[in-house]
């Protein structure tokens, strides 16, 4: 059994903000790969401005916990 930290949870409800090929990619990527995987294309989609100003504001509320997962 796959056990999913609250904080993947969180960003997988935030996630369905994204819009639909960011999200599709996002949940193939969790699914198949590592936490740090997920974590490291959601700071990619971060850098990169191609996700919504909710979520970047979600972000930097979890600073420091992404900064660790990186």
């Amino acid at each position: 059994m796959v056990i999913i930290s609250q904080f993947c949870v969180e960003y997988l409800f935030l996630l369905l903000r994204l819009v639909q090929e960011h999200f599709c990619y996002i949940c193939i990527l969790y699914i198949h790969f590592s936490e740090y995987t997920f974590l490291k294309y959601l700071f990619h989609l971060y850098s990169e401005h191609t996700i919504t100003t909710s979520f970047k504001e979600a972000l930097k509320k979890k600073k420091g916990l992404l900064r660790n997962a990186l």
